[in-house]
């Protein structure tokens, strides 16, 4: 009997992101099982901290990071050995992915910034320069927003300011794939642990379980409409 081919089998993947990615029961896992489970081989490189600025000289050393490799499951490495992100031509080289996969933008989104102050143009700058970098080394790029979170202290990630930030990566970060998250859900329809940051119960959140397979509904589509491999 003849078996379905594996959506993602032959595709190597680099995934690059920030706290999002970098800690236990978020998205590190379940992106990576089941992109693996559809015969990708995965990378994963990010820190806590992270934005686009991260990967263009390389970051400074975190205290929360994650790595991934096909033969090795996500490694979780806390304080004090957060390791800083490498740049991506350094990772382009390293892992020669034919996708890479960017989930940015809660880090370099200035939450707390008034219109007039929002660093539209270091925002632009950065992403735009990181989106060329991956073009110039021949892999194609998704580029995933963040959603929408909650009004808090540590986060104050009001819907208008996460629309702002959106608005601006959609605009930018071309020659990469732009996915909005927020199609994902409604503003504050997922408990936060800080406005930014999905919470966690007994090992699992919600709001990072339905943000994990919303991904990969967005990387399935890009495998099967625009990504060669």
């Amino acid at each position: 009997m003849a078996t379905t081919p594996l959506l993602m089998a032959g595709l190597s993947v680099l995934i690059l992101g920030d706290s999002h990615m970098a800690h236990p029961h978020r998205l590190s896992e379940p992106l990576y099982e089941t992109m693996t489970a559809e015969g990708a081989s995965v990378y994963i490189e990010a820190a806590c901290g992270n934005n686009a600025s991260s990967y263009i000289e390389g970051g400074e050393p975190t205290n929360c990071s994650v790595e991934a490799t096909p033969k090795e499951k996500p490694a979780f490495k806390l304080v004090p050995h957060g390791k800083p992100s490498e740049s991506i031509q350094a990772l382009l080289a390293k892992y020669h992915p034919n996708l890479v996969v960017i989930i940015l933008g809660d880090a370099m989104g200035g939450y707390t910034n008034d219109d007039a102050t929002f660093p539209r143009s270091w925002i632009w700058d950065q992403a735009s320069t990181i989106a060329e970098q991956i073009k110039s080394g021949g892999a194609s790029c998704i580029w995933v927003g963040p959603p929408y979170g909650q009004d808090k202290s540590i986060f104050p990630k009001t819907p208008h300011k996460v629309e702002r930030l959106d608005a601006l990566l959609k605009n930018v970060v071309t020659p990469c794939y732009y996915v909005t998250s927020l199609m994902m859900g409604k503003p504050g329809e997922f408990e936060t642990e800080d406005g930014a940051h999905f919470a966690t119960v007994n090992g699992r959140s919600p709001g990072y379980d339905h943000w994990s397979k919303y991904i990969m509904t967005v990387v399935n589509y890009g495998v099967t409409h625009f990504i060669k491999h």
